[in-house]
């Protein structure tokens, strides 16, 4: 993230600060909100070290990845899962805890179900920033 503030009189030229992390919002097609994950951060600092060198980035507009471990379940979702709703399911059975699943919204979801991390983000629909 990138602002730019200049005080009238005080300052000849624009203070540059550059936000990545926990610390940066974001836009998205809900409007901004943090995406507080290690993978965000690592998009986030490239982009930040691009604009400090060579001027304002085009930002990508990548789904939101997350992953876990916890008790036997490996979870990993692409895109922003929504709180309500059923997601279909691709590929797998839910009763046997291993599944491939997919919203409206573009999210999907590999519960104990192996598949590449860029295959799982092709199937994501990234959501288009809106234009400020």
């Amino acid at each position: 993230m990138r602002v730019e503030l200049a005080e009238a009189g005080a300052i000849t030229s624009p203070v540059v600060i550059t936000a990545v992390g926990d610390a940066a919002w974001q836009r998205s097609a809900s409007g901004l909100k943090r995406k507080p994950l290690w993978t965000t951060a690592i998009e986030q600092a490239k982009v930040a070290a691009q604009s400090l060198l060579n001027g304002p980035q085009e930002v990508k507009n990548q789904p939101t990845y997350f992953w876990t471990e916890q008790f036997g379940l490996t979870v990993r979702t692409m895109g922003d899962v929504p709180l309500a709703g059923e997601a279909e399911v691709v590929d797998g059975d839910l009763s046997e805890e291993r599944a491939l699943l997919r919203w409206e919204s573009g999210a999907v979801a590999a519960l104990n179900y192996r598949i590449p991390i860029p295959k799982l983000r092709r199937m994501a629909v990234a959501q288009p920033v809106p234009a400020v």
